[in-house]
């Protein structure tokens, strides 16, 4: 037996050294953790309580005689030949909500059986009878139900207040599964069925978001978590949902408000994407952590960028990765779908039709623009922010706006400021993504060139240069020129040259300005 432990109150007998019996009262110090390698008996004398943020590790066979009892945010962890005897104690889990009785939490047992959701009005969610638009979700998506009952072990629920729930009984260990609905991803689709479900964390100690992920095919890799916006009821919106997947995490408000640390807390519900029909969450203890455990660590070689619109006292954020594992479809790893239903903002980034919230796609050879949906309620002002920026050392981020003809360099903590009539944009804003000193550019950094497509247009200007003109040329990649422009106005604010008629795929472009040539790699698709 070997343990790291602070015992008050009494003594912890331990009768040899392949089990630890514990027959009297024993309070482990909060942040403490105990490691038992062995089997681990709490006699029915026993009253053994981990302190918050504590943790109790048994390897082998636990059986509860007595009274066991977790405090806040603490953790019972169970290793790979972890069983439980026939105790005939009790377990006690305690969790901390939020406790205004106008505030939701999404909760779930780490119980076998247990009765009744903490809180006051309380719910589950139905995906037979939610929807994939927001245009119903105000004051809320019609797939909840209301409910009181048996909390299953899998499931999340919704309750309204709550504070410190305890939940009692016999614990969770070893294989949870819970069936999941699938219908396919049909984004503002009215009718009922939608492929999100409300499931929660089956345990009383945290689980790994990405061990989920990897060990659950049928699920989509991002995971949402409520963060309710004090509202009162009167509009729960998707800013009240924070997002973890493989390419990083997203909060709730400027700053690191509501970022998820890649653990799901004991008791804790969350909302998952079905990607295949029969789809089952399973839950193994090879999952299993601690509750305060930052697991979560990106690739120092990937680039990302949180990017934001902000005003009038809304707040809505995406993520955009640039990974070397990702692909330019959809992964089920990297990209999050956008769950919208907030009345007043949102933003998005596009990729063939669909809204992400989290996006990645492989390092360009060439520029990439990733179109935004942005949506205000109102005509008001407005701020986008580059709000944090990772390893963009070889890579230039623009802003660009083609109806005010803006193209801005994006640095960490640039903030954009501008009037935004009231109104839904698909086809306005844009994210170009290029690659640096990679495309054959002499001097680029000095004039801040920037050349790249999207659809039927060219788009060619430098920031550092007031006003001049240049002949643009382009070239097929058999060396034929397809296209020559001259006079063309270079300036902060991209001139836009029709591509339509040409074919989709690679050219170069041939810049020649102050004696100077450019050339640059762009693809038109």
């Amino acid at each position: 037996m070997r343990s790291i432990f602070t015992i008050l109150f009494g003594l912890a007998t331990i009768s040899s050294i392949a089990q630890v019996v514990n027959e009297v009262q024993v309070y482990v110090k909060p942040g403490t953790e105990v490691h038992v390698f062995e089997d681990m008996t709490n006699s029915s004398t026993g009253n053994f309580t981990v302190g918050d943020e504590g943790l109790l590790f048994v390897d082998g066979t636990l059986i509860n005689n007595g009274s066991m009892t977790f405090n806040n945010a603490s953790s019972l962890l169970r290793g790979s030949t972890g069983n439980d005897g026939t105790g005939s104690g009790t377990y006690y889990v305690r969790r901390q909500g939020a406790t205004s009785a106008s505030i939701f939490n999404y909760w779930s047992s780490p119980m076998q059986s247990y009765s009744g959701v903490p809180g006051g009005a309380n719910y589950l969610y139905d995906p037979t009878l939610g929807t994939q638009t927001y245009t119903d979700d105000q004051p809320a998506d019609p797939g909840w139900v209301s409910y009181d009952g048996l909390m299953t072990p899998g499931r999340g629920y919704a309750g309204r207040g709550g504070g410190l729930a305890t939940f009692s009984g016999d614990v969770n260990n070893g294989n949870v599964n819970y069936s999941l609905f699938y219908t396919p991803d049909i984004p503002g689709n009215a009718a009922p069925n939608t492929p999100f479900n409300l499931v929660g964390n089956p345990y009383p100690s945290g689980v790994s978001c990405a061990s989920l992920v990897l060990g659950n095919s049928d699920i989509s890799g991002a995971l949402y978590f409520w963060d309710d916006d004090l509202s009162g009821g009167s509009g729960y919106s998707s800013t009240d949902y924070a997002v973890w997947n493989g390419t990083g995490s997203l909060g709730t408000g400027s700053g690191s408000a509501g970022v998820p640390n890649g653990v799901i807390s004991s008791g804790q519900g969350f909302k998952v994407k079905a990607i295949s029909p029969g789809a089952v969450l399973n839950f193994t203890n090879s999952m299993r952590v601690a509750n305060t455990t930052q697991f979560f660590r990106v690739n120092g070689d990937n680039s990302r960028l949180w990017f934001s619109i902000e005003g009038n006292n809304h707040f809505n954020q995406i993520l955009i990765g640039v990974l070397d594992d990702a692909t330019d479809g959809e992964d089920r790893l990297y990209d999050a779908t956008k769950i919208r239903g907030n009345g007043e903002i949102s933003l998005a980034a596009m990729n063939d039709g669909k809204d992400y919230c989290i996006m990645a796609f492989p390092p360009p050879h060439a520029n990439k623009m990733v179109p935004l949906n942005v949506f205000v309620n109102n005509s008001g002002n407005y701020t986008f922010s580059a709000d944090r920026m990772e390893s963009f050392n070889w890579q230039t981020v623009a802003f660009v706006d083609l109806e005010n003809h803006l193209s801005i360099p994006l640095h960490e903590g640039l903030e954009i400021p501008m009037y935004i009539e009231a109104g839904e944009y698909t086809d306005r804003f844009y994210l170009n993504f290029g690659a640096q000193n990679s495309v054959g550019i002499p001097d680029r950094e000095e004039t801040n060139l920037m050349i790249y497509s999207y659809g039927d247009d060219l788009f060619v200007g430098a920031s550092s240069i007031t006003s001049n003109t240049a002949l643009v040329e382009l070239y097929d990649l058999n060396g034929k020129l397809v296209l020559s422009e001259s006079n063309v106005t270079i300036n902060p604010d991209p001139t836009r040259i029709s591509l339509a008629g040409l074919a989709n795929g690679v050219y170069i472009t041939r810049l020649m300005l102050n004696e100077e040539t450019f050339n640059s790699k762009i693809i038109k698709q």
